[in-house]
């Protein structure tokens, strides 16, 4: 099912995703995943080729999250039975895109969100081998300091005949009772309670490319006249002044930056000079993530994030949460965008 689909770019807010072939494309898809709350945010923002971007503001690929997290005491089974029984039940009836770095979860590893492909029946009625690739790649980049036979079961699992998802989380209910039998078999089990690390895992920073590929014209295999991304040679190195990742237009609002404007349109962006940043500044004075703006029912607000030399609106530091109105002047450190709504 992937060879219809190709992943074009991805930001710390914004991953897009192409429809190879315009004849699959089905957008009824995309009106049932809106209801369901596993998927990710979806819009169409071009129609030929077809391009999808999902919202992934504030989340982690899976691939990031256990690079950066090792289990303890029983934390995998947990951890794996959640994730492998939400991506059944967000599939029924609608194919994902089942990859490490293309299925989401929360900062303490919970709350799965997966890009649903709005792909005619034909393209993926049949998933085992995505499931399959999918539950082997969890496998490799999982780590844990206890359980070490989970691993060594996955790979076991994913190369078995009898393969399939169902299957696999049954084994590891039986591996879990194999491996920590209960003290008091004859007293009825607790309910498990749903895997969340006790604190944030840290997003680490991904050297993302600075500009995603422009969308491409209809009927037009050349890049936009005058387009960055062109000029660069695709090289994020090229522009040294403030840029947005994935920028999507048509936002209800933005932060203009001398001649340059980036909109802002996601329930929460943030602003800084490092690469996690949905927008960067690239000066001195504005730190990694330096400020957070959230949208609320048309209003804006921006939040400092403990940066180094404050936020400030207008005269006034930033201390708590403050509303953005129109023509405000931003100062992060010492840069200065102007707010406009």
């Amino acid at each position: 099912m992937k060879d219809h689909v190709t992943v074009t770019g991805r930001s710390a807010s914004v991953l897009r995703i192409q429809v190879n072939e315009q004849e699959m494309f089905d957008e009824t898809l995309l009106e049932q995943a809106a209801f369901d709350p596993g998927c990710l945010k979806c819009r169409v923002v071009c129609r030929n080729p077809v391009v999808l971007e999902y919202d992934i503001s504030g989340l982690m690929d899976i691939h990031a999250f256990l690079q950066e997290y090792t289990f303890v005491q029983r934390e995998g089974y947990g951890f794996l039975e959640e994730l492998f029984e939400s991506s059944i039940r967000t599939a029924r009836g609608k194919p994902l895109h089942l990859d490490i770095r293309t299925v989401f979860c929360s900062r303490y590893g919970d709350q799965f969100r997966f890009a649903v492909l709005p792909l005619k029946t034909d393209a993926w009625l049949l998933q085992r081998e995505e499931m399959r690739d999918f539950v082997e790649a969890v496998r490799s980049a999982f780590r844990t300091s206890t359980d070490y036979e989970i691993p060594g079961w996955l790979q076991m699992a994913q190369s078995s005949d009898q393969f399939s998802l169902p299957t696999v989380i049954q084994g590891l209910r039986e591996l879990e009772r194999t491996y920590h039998p209960r003290r008091f078999p004859f007293l009825p089990p607790k309910p498990r309670e749903p895997f969340r690390t006790r604190e944030e895992v840290i997003l680490p920073v991904i050297e993302y490319d600075a500009l995603m590929p422009p969308l491409p014209i209809p009927g037009s295999e050349k890049p936009d006249p005058g387009d960055r991304w062109a000029e660069s040679g695709g090289n994020p190195a090229f522009t040294q002044a403030t840029q947005i990742l994935a920028p999507v237009p048509e936002a209800a609002a933005c932060l203009v930056d001398g001649d340059s404007r980036y909109e802002l349109p996601f329930e929460t962006m943030t602003v800084g000079r490092g690469m996690q940043a949905d927008i960067r500044v690239l000066d001195d004075s504005v730190s990694a993530l330096h400020a957070r703006i959230t949208a609320d029912q048309g209003r804006f607000y921006i939040q400092d994030l403990r940066s180094a030399n404050g936020t400030w609106l207008g005269e006034k530091q930033v201390r708590r949460k403050m509303r953005l109105r129109n023509g405000m002047e931003l100062r992060l450190g010492a840069h200065v965008l102007q707010f406009i709504q």
